[in-house]
Parts: C-alpha cells; structure tokens; sequence
C-alpha cells in the first residue's frame, strides 16, 4: 500500500491541532486538580492581599501575552503581503513583457513599463485591501503561462515562471494560514485575564466568602502560567516554521529574464 503524502501546510496544521489539545488538556488537568485541592480545604487559604498580587498579576501577563502573540502574527502577516506583493507585480511585468513580443516590438522589452514601475511604490498592501487583491493578483498569474507570446518561450524562462507561480500559491497558502499557531494560546491567554479580571475586584468579599472558587482560581492561574507559556513558545515556533520550501528560484531570476 503506497504511504499517503501529506502536504507541509496540512501537516503544519495537524502538528498545530495536536499541540493545541494537549496544552489544553494540560490546562484542564492543573484547573481538575486546583478544584480537587479546593474542595478539600475548611477555610480560606490565601488573604486579600496575595489574591489580589496573583490576579493583577494575571491580568497583566495575560495581557501582554496575548499582545506579543497578535504583534508578532500581525508582522509575519506583513512581511508574507510584501512578498506578494513584490511577486505579484514582477509577474504582471513579465506578463507585459510577453505582450510586447507578440506585438512584435523590437526595442526595450520592458517600454511601455514604467507605469507599473510607478505602481510599486504607491500600491497599499495586501492586507489592507481585503480579498480584492488576492482576486485581482490571482488573475494575472493564471494569465501569465496563457498570455500571449507564452507558448514561444525558451524552456528555461518557462520553467523560471512556472516555478514563481508555484511560490505565489505556496505564498498564499502560508497567509491564509498565519492565524492558525497562535490561535489557541492567545485565547487561553484571554480566558486568564478573563478569569483575574473578574475575581480582582471582590477579593475582599466575594473571595472569601467563596473561598472554594478562589483557591481554585489562584492555583490554576499560579500552575497553569508556565503551560500558558510554553504554548506561547510553541506557537511561535510552529509559525515561523516554513511548511516547505518555496523552490529554489527567486524574483530577481524573472527580472533576468525580463
């Protein structure tokens, strides 16, 4: 029976789904045995002040994790636009250029080109204008092996155009999916300043007189944070990890050929 291949990205997101169970049934067995530890107590085990040190604690750390995952999700985001971007318009000269041979123009391959020479350095970024540029850039590189003059290219720029196709689709891919690592750690993250924020201000009434859920809560909070973390860093790693190499060729091979 032949071994089924399965994709960098699809595996990237099955490693993500399993990491992200397991740190949250981590979660789930430290705040079990928070409650199992509670239940057993006759009385309140941590006064005003230490609740209120663990829960400012936790809203703030929550906090600030939650804001480094977004940021550094947000820039990886914006760098695979830039790449998009830069490739996208690099495919769309190249395309020009195949125009200009069919037309029969014997000078400048790249006459007439200055416009989009221009349009790089005002377009926005991807991100900013929806899906909208992913329709239009789409276009123009399922145009690009169609567009006239395609048929009569060497082999070699063929084989360069094919394989940046590939890239952008890999590109694409890898954007669409940037969210996916950091998902999880960043709603946990969420849950805990959640969770202090709710208790801190009745830690001097609603805490002791419910002294079960605030001994719950402040060990859970106290021995879930190191998992919270870790999942956090495992996040990162996991986005930062290049499902798959994205061939050997790079844009400046499809200027040359330009």
């Amino acid at each position: 029976m032949c071994p089924i291949k399965i994709r960098g990205e699809t595996a990237l997101r099955i490693r993500t789904i399993l990491v992200s169970v397991g740190f949250a049934a981590a979660l789930a067995v430290v705040a079990d045995l928070a409650w199992a530890t509670a239940v057993a107590t006759t009385g309140p085990w941590y006064d005003p002040g230490i609740s209120a040190q663990v829960y400012s604690i936790g809203v703030v750390a929550g906090s600030v994790l939650a804001l480094v995952l977004v940021g550094v999700a947000a820039s990886r985001a914006a760098r695979l636009d830039e790449e998009i971007q830069g490739l996208g318009l690099r495919l769309a000269r190249f395309r020009s250029t195949l125009q200009s041979r069919k037309e029969g123009v014997r000078d400048d391959p790249l006459a007439g080109l200055d416009a989009l020479g221009d349009l790089e350095d005002t377009i926005v970024l991807p991100s900013t204008v929806g899906s909208g540029y992913v329709a239009v850039t789409a276009q123009v590189t399922r145009d690009a092996l169609s567009a006239p003059g395609a048929s009569v290219l060497p082999a070699g720029e063929r084989a360069v155009l094919r394989e940046l196709l590939a890239q952008r689709r890999a590109l694409l891919r890898e954007r669409s999916g940037v969210w996916f690592p950091v998902a999880g750690p960043v709603a946990a993250g969420v849950a805990f300043v959640l969770l202090a924020g709710a208790m801190l201000p009745g830690v001097e009434g609603f805490a002791v007189a419910n002294h079960h859920i605030n001994t719950t809560l402040l060990l859970f909070l106290s021995y879930g944070w190191p998992f919270l973390l870790a999942w956090a860093i495992v996040g990162i790693v996991l986005l930062h990890a290049l499902p798959e190499r994205r061939g050997t060729r790079t844009v400046d091979d499809l200027d040359g050929l330009t």
